[in-house]
This record gives structure tokens, sequence and C-alpha cells, in this order.
């Protein structure tokens, strides 16, 4: 009889052991399932509300041709080759024929001064840098090399 008594408490714990788990892993599970199927709408729901906001306002902006933007030299440069056709930084001197004390080269400016380099004739990898100023006689850099003079751009500013 003990021995009967053994399998039945033993199946009887069995049993119990058995429905806790199954009544706790059901309603378990069934809430995970529900988390996974909410939480996935709302993610879904959530991203795509937030990505296609955010793609309408790149829409609307102009990048390239609007120079709203620009402010300084930079707004200025764009100023004048609107007005005038060509780039106030043109380095079509830089080309020109050697600039003599008779007939110096003319360095575009809208600024009252500019900085020339010119190679160093003893040392070719050395530039050699000075200030050419707006009213000055032509300027020679460097002995036995050529002449600049500054030419004032129209439109530059007025505070330099």
């Amino acid at each position: 009889m003990q021995g009967t008594l053994r399998r039945l408490s033993s199946l009887v714990s069995a049993a119990s052991a058995s429905a806790l788990r199954q009544s706790t892993i059901a309603p378990l599970s069934e809430s995970l399932a529900f988390q996974r199927a909410s939480g996935a709408a709302d993610f879904v729901g959530a991203s795509a509300n937030r990505g296609f906001r955010s793609a309408g306002v790149f829409n609307s902006v102009s990048i390239a041709g609007d120079g709203g933007h620009l402010t300084g030299i930079e707004k200025e440069e764009l100023e004048y080759e609107a007005e005038k056709g060509a780039s106030p930084f043109a380095e079509e001197w830089a080309t020109a024929p050697f600039g003599t004390l008779e007939k110096p080269k003319e360095v575009p400016s809208l600024y009252s001064e500019r900085i020339v380099g010119v190679v160093d004739p003893d040392d070719d990898s050395h530039v050699i840098w000075s200030t050419v100023k707006e009213g000055e006689p032509p300027k020679q850099i460097v002995e036995g090399g050529e002449y600049f003079v500054l030419k004032r751009l129209p439109g530059g500013p007025s505070h330099h």
C-alpha cells in the first residue's frame, strides 16, 4: 500500500507540475506573442512616419544654383561673374606676356591689394610672395623678374 501511495503522490506531483507549467507558459507565450505583434506594428508605424516626414524636407531644398547661403568673398565673386560674365579671379594674367616696367602684368582684385607669388630664379622650388597695392607704381618682386600692377575691379567692398 505504501508503494501505491508513493506512486500516487508522484503522479499528483507530476500532474501538478505539468498543469502549473501549462498554466504559466500559455499566458506568458500568448503575452509575448501579443507584445511582438503590437511592438512590430508600433515600430513599423513609427519608422514609416518619421522616415517620410524627413524626406519631404529634402524635396523642397534647392542645393545648386541658389546662392542664398553664400556670404563674403564667395558671394561677391558669384555676383561679379553673373554681372560681368567672367571670374574676378581669372588667371589669364598669369599666362600673359612678360610684365615690363612700361607694360606690367595687371593683377585683378576686388580689393585694394592682392598677394602675388613668383618663383625664385635661383631655386624653382621656392616661391617669393609680395603684396601689390592699388595706386602704387609697377612692382618688381625679384630682381630681373617681371613687373606687376593691381587692376581694381568694380563692385568690390569699400571697407578694405
